[in-house]
């Protein structure tokens, strides 16, 4: 089971370490992955784990709960934080379908996709569709791009539904 949101739970923008951090009192603190260049709050930020924040967590929880059977608590609780984390205070991203194969071409009901680039393949979740794209958190440890570039996880991807295929089966958990 993963641990619940508690009162005392607040984001902040680490000065010296330049990334959002969790702080969850008791001395306890979850730096994320987002530094403040990708991020839409200010130095000196404060804010408190909001209800509506609570409220995606627990849903977040259960669907990859749900689609990835198995997964240790500490890999979930970091993949629904850094979530929560993007839902909330992630600039807005662009486009970026040209790196991407086509996918399948029929999207299912998993929240889970894969993404695939000429040279590598990944797992990503699915934050949002809207308008004929998606917006998604990367899973995969990275994704490496035709430009000898990558994607580290936890990295936000925006990119056109039709390059998705949808990750069902028992393989998902080997592509984390």
């Amino acid at each position: 089971m993963i641990r619940t949101p508690q009162v005392d739970w607040c984001w902040k923008l680490d000065a010296h370490a330049q990334k959002l951090v969790l702080d969850m009192g008791r001395n306890d603190a979850f730096v994320t992955a987002y530094s403040n260049k990708k991020l839409t709050v200010q130095e000196g930020f404060e804010e408190a784990f909001t209800l509506e924040q609570t409220e995606s967590y627990h849903h977040l929880a259960d669907v990859l709960a749900c689609n990835l059977k198995g997964l240790p608590e500490p890999v979930l609780f970091h993949m629904v934080i850094h979530a929560v984390a993007a839902k909330s205070y992630h600039k807005t991203i662009a486009n970026k379908s040209w790196l991407f194969e086509a996918g399948d071409g029929e999207l299912h009901h998993s929240p889970l996709v894969y993404i695939q680039t000429s040279v590598d393949k990944a797992l990503g979740f699915v934050l949002s569709m809207e308008g004929g794209f998606a917006t998604l958190l990367l899973l995969s440890e990275t994704l490496t791009l035709p430009d000898q570039k990558s994607y580290e996880r936890y990295t936000l991807i925006k990119t056109n539904i039709n390059t998705l295929c949808s990750a069902v089966g028992e393989d998902v958990l080997s592509f984390l």
